[in-house]
């Protein structure tokens, strides 16, 4: 039986599949790289534990998500020691908003940080999204 055009479409051809899967996991790979920010102020207060003779040690941070948490942990120790930790005078909160679309019948959840700035003059208890 004779072959009729080109069986392989672009959607369904195994080159583009393994090069969108290529390129998931370097955007993931590079997403987990921790910033540059993060690790300078990582290794501020880890500076500012060994000036005050507290425990510094945090265990393994390779990735952008450890780096967050022991940044947390180091400014728990800092704070449970009486010692000032600067903050950057900002809050944020986590949202998760589920929507439908109305035409396709279609239901999706999406998920972000919202980082908001605290507003002088009231005393910091209104806060405006920045």
């Amino acid at each position: 039986m004779p072959r009729r055009g080109n069986n392989y479409s672009y959607k369904h051809n195994r080159y583009l599949g393994f090069e969108r899967v290529r390129s998931e996991h370097e955007y993931e790979r590079e997403k987990s790289i921790p910033t540059e920010k993060q690790v300078k102020f990582f290794k501020a207060l880890v500076m500012r534990c060994k000036e005050n003779n507290l425990d510094c040690s945090t265990g393994k941070t390779r990735t952008r998500a450890e780096y967050s948490m022991a940044i947390d942990k180091l400014i728990l120790r800092l704070t449970e020691a009486g010692v000032a930790v600067k903050s950057s005078g900002k809050e944020a909160s986590y949202v998760l908003s589920h929507k439908s679309d109305a035409r396709n019948n279609e239901h999706y959840t999406t998920e972000r940080i919202v980082v908001y700035e605290r507003d002088a003059n009231d005393g910091g208890e209104h806060l405006q999204e920045s």
